[in-house]
């Protein structure tokens, strides 16, 4: 008789962790909005232009997004595909609060020497 692999467990699908991931945000723009008069738009005004003078054109809102996240405190887990532009929510909560600081663990040595050699001009203006 064949053995049975065991199923995986129930996991929410991507809508439903998306949607999550959207409500602990708002939960925590509105909880910062109420301690420190937090403002989401502003900021995000703020982090566009900053993108825009450090790298040219327009960040995409998903980046924006996960910069806000940063700045509010959260954990966050950025996945997508090489060269989408990862790195740029933790370059802009670093351009942004100057008192930030951020770990970026990558598996590539490779794209560690090429983001610490980018670091200064980024940075730098």
């Amino acid at each position: 008789m064949p053995s049975v692999p065991p199923q995986p467990p129930n996991l929410p699908d991507h809508d439903q962790q998306k949607a999550r991931s959207y409500e602990i945000l708002e939960n925590a723009r509105r909880n910062a909005a109420k301690q420190q008069q937090y403002d989401s738009r502003a900021t995000r005004t703020r982090l566009a232009a900053l993108f825009t003078e450090r790298f040219g054109g327009n960040p995409y809102d998903w980046q924006l997004d996960a910069t806000e996240a940063i700045l509010l405190g959260l954990d966050s887990i950025v996945i997508a595909g090489t060269g989408s532009g990862k790195t740029v929510p933790f370059m802009l909560a670093l351009l942004h609060d100057s008192k930030k600081q951020a770990i970026i663990i990558s598996p590539l040595s490779i794209l560690q020497l090429d983001q610490v050699s980018l670091i200064p001009s980024i940075l730098v203006p």
